[in-house]
């Protein structure tokens, strides 16, 4: 019989190593590819609870040192803010913007309780002690 390819037309004949029994070499082939280049699954988003208590934490954290923190200015150029202004610079780097409004509007409700129309006017009436407190309820109303 003379040998005309004609049982190698893209099939393999008998079990492959990889298992793919009568599967055309080329199906393998694009099995392997396809498995390789399917990206990893996506990390889930944080939610807007852990996004908020997060960011209200780090702006508590710029102005936990008393030298780091000032009245009647949002900030200076030697790195010190007041409570809004931590809050909009710690925004810069921590996600979407939707926390910035969640955080503000939960530092504003426990300005309000205080006595203040605006986060401004507690953080410049208000010792040190007292705006970090108020960051603290903040951040307790926003665990929930």
């Amino acid at each position: 019989m003379p040998f005309d390819g004609s049982e190698f037309h893209g099939t393999l004949v008998g079990p492959s190593a990889a298992g793919g029994g009568n599967r055309s070499i080329w199906r393998q082939l694009l099995d392997r590819i396809q498995a390789f280049l399917t990206p990893a699954p996506a990390r889930p988003e944080p939610s807007l609870d852990f996004l908020t208590v997060h960011l209200l934490m780090t702006a508590r954290s710029l102005i936990e040192d008393e030298r780091n923190w000032i009245q009647h200015d949002y900030e200076t150029r030697d790195g010190r803010f007041c409570a809004v202004g931590a809050l909009r610079y710690a925004a810069r780097f921590t996600g979407p913007q939707g926390a910035l409004g969640s955080a503000s509007r939960l530092l504003q409700a426990v300005a309000r309780e205080r006595g203040f129309s605006k986060i401004e006017k507690m953080n410049d009436r208000s010792s040190h002690e007292r705006v970090l407190s108020a960051f603290d309820d903040a951040i307790a109303r926003a665990k929930g």
